[in-house]
């Protein structure tokens, strides 16, 4: 049985299926987008969102904001290998869940996505 469903969202299709393998391995079920547009029409029956904070046409904090008006319950954990200064502040303030900060380690990644699901767990149990 598969620990739930993700939809990871990134316009770099080597990282989306190297995330997506990742994911997989350790048992979720796993969707790709390359861009926001793509991700917000799959929305469908996803549980977590994890996205790639610069692409073209939608960035991941618009995404993120856009599935929060959509689904609130819907975590969205943003990523980026190019930080700026206060960019997980303004991430978390557009409605992500968390943030990673790429490269990032198999245990980082594992981690921030079992610690969406089970706050969106915790939502549906009330």
């Amino acid at each position: 049985m598969k620990k739930g469903v993700v939809l990871v969202v990134d316009d770099d299709k080597v990282v989306c299926d190297f995330i997506g393998c990742l994911l997989e391995d350790a048992g979720y079920e796993v969707y790709k987008a390359s861009s926001g547009e793509e991700a917000l029409s799959n929305l469908g029956g996803i549980e977590i969102v994890l996205t790639d904070l610069f692409m073209p046409d939608m960035n991941g904090l618009e995404l993120a904001s856009r599935i929060k008006a959509i689904d609130e319950t819907i975590p969205v954990i943003v990523m980026t290998a190019l930080p700026y200064p206060g960019w997980d502040t303004e991430a978390l303030e557009k409605g992500a869940f968390s943030c990673l900060t790429k490269p990032f380690t198999l245990e980082e990644a594992l981690s921030s996505v079992e610690e969406a699901f089970a706050w969106r767990r915790s939502l549906q149990a009330l």
